[in-house]
């Protein structure tokens, strides 16, 4: 069955939740969904906090399902079958982009908010191999993309499938003199029936050749934030980086992009 996944890279929902496996580790990321940006109607369902903002809105919102399978879908808001309400926060969204050089309009959201959280997930899981044995696919290998930081915090979030494991994973790395920080979420979009659909208003830059879009902000210490979104190798990734520039934080989503390819080329597929 045709799975069409919406990425919100342009609406602040509030509340990512990350599904442990006990109850109580759950943890509510303000602004998270921003960098994950992950929701069809059948995930708004289970977003919680996210569910007034987003599944209320959803309910009466007939998606087109029957659009050509591709990795990315470019549509303008304008063309969207959007409800009216969301249109009118995509184009805000939109419009700070373009005008501030962030969705938010420069403010900090969801950057480097949870390194503590991040931290401790992977110490209950196992360290970073225990959070990609819990995935349902093969995750990008940081190690060998970014040698030259450590991953320092991750965790296991998004769908999960029984048997197979969850869908999306998050990353925390640090450079080893603790100087350049770089945040990752990974959502694996499954087989080629997965089609991804992206906003065209908001596309300002490419990265190995798909279409992506790049953020610029500061935090309370001046210090430079890039964010930057994209989808490839079957992939819908984000980063966020910590005292880097645009063209820094470009290479290294260039590096992630390419490193996905070749291995999916190795493999024969887009996993």
């Amino acid at each position: 069955m045709k799975t069409v996944l919406i990425l919100f890279l342009f609406v602040f929902v509030g509340v990512w939740f990350l599904k442990g496996e006990d109850k109580n580790l759950k943890q509510s990321f303000a602004g998270k969904s921003v960098v994950n940006g992950l929701v069809n109607k059948v995930e708004a369902d289970q977003m919680g906090g996210g569910k007034p903002v987003v599944a209320s809105l959803l309910k009466s919102w007939t998606p087109d399902f029957d659009e050509p399978s591709a990795e990315v879908l470019l549509i303008s808001i304008a063309s969207s079958n959007y409800p009216e309400e969301m249109k009118k926060d995509f184009r805000k969204s939109s419009d700070n982009l373009k005008i501030k050089g962030s969705f938010s309009g420069g403010k900090v959201t969801h950057e480097f908010v949870s390194d503590n959280f991040l931290k401790r997930r992977a110490l209950e899981l196992g360290g970073v191999e225990g959070v990609r044995k819990r995935l349902s696919y093969s995750s990008v290998d940081l190690a060998r993309v970014l040698p030259d930081m450590d991953i320092v915090g991750a965790d296991r979030t998004g769908v999960f499938i029984p048997e197979k494991g969850w869908g999306s994973a998050f990353y925390l790395l640090n450079e080893r003199n603790d100087v350049r920080r770089v945040e990752l979420s990974e959502i694996y979009l499954g087989n080629n029936d997965t089609s991804v659909r992206r906003f065209s208003d908001n596309v300002n830059d490419y990265i190995a050749g798909a279409p992506a879009t790049v953020e610029r902000l500061y935090d309370s210490n001046k210090k430079e934030i890039i964010n930057v979104h994209w989808s490839s190798g079957g992939r819908d990734f984000s980063i966020s980086t910590l005292n880097m520039n645009r063209a820094e934080a470009m290479a290294i989503a260039e590096k992630i992009s390419l490193d996905v390819k070749k291995v999916n080329e190795q493999n024969g597929s887009r996993q």
